[in-house]
């Protein structure tokens, strides 16, 4: 292994500890328990150089908030409201694995308020793997993310108030239409009468009203997309991610649902990003059409 590498990870290691040390001597943070909130002024973060790997700076950032999740408080990083971002942002974000690899380079966007952004590119160029750094299922390497003003890198998924429909249905075998689409609420405790309202809107705009007690397997291609979606619009999130929803249907429903999922993103006056490969599909779909490369 690489001797400056070894040397720099020491160094990383003797900076955390040196951390820790001084921050359990401070005795506002002695207080800090389980029902304490902590914000961490954004401009600690931000600006953060474009190079390969990571900052000191940034890496004692990471060991400060492990600190304060340890001790049980809910991290918040960012501006407080009416902060500097009215928008969705991502600010120069990288992807960088352990092995060196760069799967998304330097990705900067700004994305207004009801656009349906559509990526495009070849497979391998980073389009899914940007899309799951949005949503917090990757973390990210380098940048700064904002999701409607909030500052997002460090949130959990749950907290990212975002609606995700895969490349696959991900549906549930065993439950009916109704519960799959219910499921997500069911989960964060919404009230039976609530969720009921909700799936049953949902079923609506989706044309789903007569297959709420099947289950998947009873459902054509087309309609198993239907499911997933509703799944997501009963969130009423403020940020839509689509996954090449559509790559798993065959030509001519490809196009029908395209202007469905259109419609839709109109009607719920959502923001939305679509992640697709086909050039076509991005044409016909998008408001803003980003393209990306290896």
């Amino acid at each position: 292994m690489d001797k400056v590498f070894i040397e720099k990870c020491s160094e990383y290691e003797n900076s955390k500890n040196a951390l820790l040390s001084i921050l359990s001597n401070f005795e506002c943070l002695k207080k800090i328990n389980s029902k304490s909130k902590v914000l961490i002024k954004a401009n600690l973060v931000s600006a953060l150089p474009p190079e390969k790997g990571a900052t000191t700076n940034y890496l004692l950032l990471s060991f400060l908030v492990e600190y304060l999740k340890n001790k049980g408080a809910k991290v918040v990083i960012g501006d407080s409201p009416g902060g500097q971002y009215n928008k969705s942002h991502l600010d120069h974000i990288y992807k960088i694995y352990q092995n060196g690899i760069e799967a998304v380079h330097d990705f900067d966007l700004k994305i207004k308020k009801h656009e349906f952004i559509v990526l495009v590119g070849p497979s391998g160029c980073g389009k899914s793997t940007t899309l799951r750094m949005i949503a917090g299922l990757e973390d990210i390497s380098i940048g700064d993310l904002y999701i409607d003003k909030e500052y997002s890198n460090y949130l959990s998924p749950k907290d990212r108030n975002i609606a995700l429909v895969f490349q696959s249905y991900a549906l549930y075998p065993h439950m009916s239409v109704y519960d799959n689409i219910a499921f997500g609420l069911k989960m964060r405790k919404v009230k039976k009468d609530e969720i009921d309202k909700r799936v049953k809107q949902a079923a609506e705009i989706l044309e789903l009203q007569d297959y709420l007690n099947r289950k998947p397997k009873e459902l054509s291609g087309g309609q198993r997309q239907r499911v997933a979606l509703g799944r997501a619009i009963v969130r009423d999130a403020k940020l839509f991610l689509m996954d090449e929803p559509l790559s798993n249907l065959d030509a001519k429903l490809r196009v029908q649902m395209r202007s469905e999922i259109v419609k839709l993103h109109k009607r719920m006056n959502a923001t939305t990003i679509y992640v697709t490969h086909d050039q076509t599909e991005a044409m016909t779909m998008g408001d803003r059409i980003v393209v990306m490369k290896d």
